[in-house]
């Protein structure tokens, strides 16, 4: 049953320790939302079974549009990583980086959904699970990267970090490609 949509299928006989299965029921989801899967055996009640309380099983599905854009952390073949971190300014690679001397931070996003994005696009940078910057762009179509280069940052003491991009200072340096 797909919330009361119901269809109804019948097997004849079954041997001890074998199961029937139905495979691929057509449903053509109309609407985005949270939607409640039931499956009921033996539904009418026929079957004397040694354990009539264990044959419905019930779970959630939630359907989205397809229609929308996806803003996800992206790597592109010539980037080494999502985020790169390096004394360098202008690099694509991770490099060296020391206590209290500047670092140059690049991040890349893609819109990998199905439509553009045509508004503002927030993102949250973190290092260390502490915000650092809060980065604004406008608009990325589809299948395009939005990239964030050299932006500073200086790392106050030795030690091991996590930075971490959130798709969520205006900077210098974003383009797209």
């Amino acid at each position: 049953m797909i919330e009361g949509n119901s269809f109804r299928i019948s097997h004849k006989g079954m041997e001890v320790r074998h199961y029937g299965y139905y495979l691929d029921r057509e449903h053509t989801f109309t609407e985005k939302g949270t939607y409640t899967l039931k499956l009921i055996c033996d539904s009418d009640d026929i079957i004397a079974e040694t354990d009539e309380t264990d044959n419905t099983y019930e779970r959630s599905l939630n359907v989205s549009s397809a229609d929308l854009p996806n803003l996800t952390p992206a790597k592109k073949d010539s980037w080494e990583d999502i985020i790169i971190v390096s004394n360098i300014k202008g690099t694509n690679s991770d490099g060296a980086v020391f206590e209290n001397e500047t670092s140059y931070i690049d991040v890349i996003l893609t819109n990998n959904g199905k439509v553009d994005i045509n508004t503002e696009i927030i993102i949250n940078f973190y290092i260390n699970d502490k915000k650092y910057a809060t980065l604004s762009a406008d608009n990325v179509a589809v299948g395009k990267y939005l990239i964030v280069e050299d932006f500073e940052y200086v790392f106050d003491s030795a030690g091991s970090a996590k930075p971490d991009l959130i798709p969520k200072k205006n900077l210098d340096k974003i383009s797209f490609i």
